[in-house]
């Protein structure tokens, strides 16, 4: 009884496995640019890793303003794709968000979430966001030979995405109401797409810091390897033979 239990389920798993097709995802392909040419194997990955966090950031914001339309209208936008135009080309050009004045970087987020702040709440936290980065990256969307990556300030990075990504969850204003609309959690409908995408750039920016990090560490020993060999491995090259 036992055996033909067994063999019951796993043939039941077995037809569940034929139904079951995967997606097929694709896999990012990328023009060559002659900027590679001066780029070490770290510094295109923080190239890939920002282009990536900007895109998760203009989804964001789109999803942001389709569930808080109230939000790029008190920004005096005439639409939502004007607003997240203006906010993404604001970050991409590192120049002030007109509504914020200097605001920036974190505390453009921490404005973002001020009972009192009457502006675009998810482009002041996009903003925020995505000039935070830019600060992170020293400026470059594209780093070369000549700039350096910050390990800590992509780590710190990291932890503000996930700081910010409590308050959107946590923060209301007086009445209970949440300041931005995003998550949602009821009996018919679960949608946590906004959890995906802070999530996402959270793992993005961490795994940047720890290849910055380990870039830096593996360059030291590198130094350290050529030194050894050029001091060690000629005296030993000269040694007698062993018998």
């Amino acid at each position: 009884m036992r055996a033909s239990a067994l063999l019951s389920g796993a043939l039941m798993l077995s037809l569940a496995g034929c139904a079951w097709v995967p997606a097929r995802k694709a896999v990012p392909e990328h023009a060559f640019d002659a900027r590679e040419l001066i780029q070490t194997p770290t510094q295109r990955l923080a190239t890939l890793v920002m282009a990536e966090n900007l895109q998760s950031l203009e989804r964001l914001l789109a999803k942001l303003y389709l569930r808080n339309p109230a939000a790029w209208r008190a920004g005096g936008y005439a639409s939502a794709e004007a607003a997240s135009g203006e906010v993404m080309f604001a970050i991409k050009s590192r120049l002030p968000l007109a509504p914020l004045g200097k605001v920036r970087a974190q505390d453009a987020i921490a404005t973002a979430f001020e009972p009192a702040f009457e502006g675009d709440r998810a482009g002041a936290l996009a903003y925020g966001l995505g000039s935070m980065l830019m600060d992170a990256w020293e400026g470059e969307r594209s780093p070369t030979l000549t700039d350096a990556v910050n390990a800590q300030k992509l780590a710190n990075a990291a932890y503000n995405i996930e700081v910010a990504a409590w308050l959107v969850n946590h923060r209301t204003d007086t009445t209970g109401r949440p300041l931005l609309v995003a998550n949602e959690r009821t009996a018919d409908t679960v949608n946590l797409s906004f959890e995906r995408e802070f999530g996402q750039m959270i793992g993005r920016t961490l795994l940047m810091a720890t290849v910055s990090g380990e870039h830096l560490r593996r360059s030291a020993i590198g130094g350290a390897q050529a030194v050894a060999t050029s001091t060690l491995l000629l005296p030993l090259s000269a040694l007698p033979a062993l018998p």
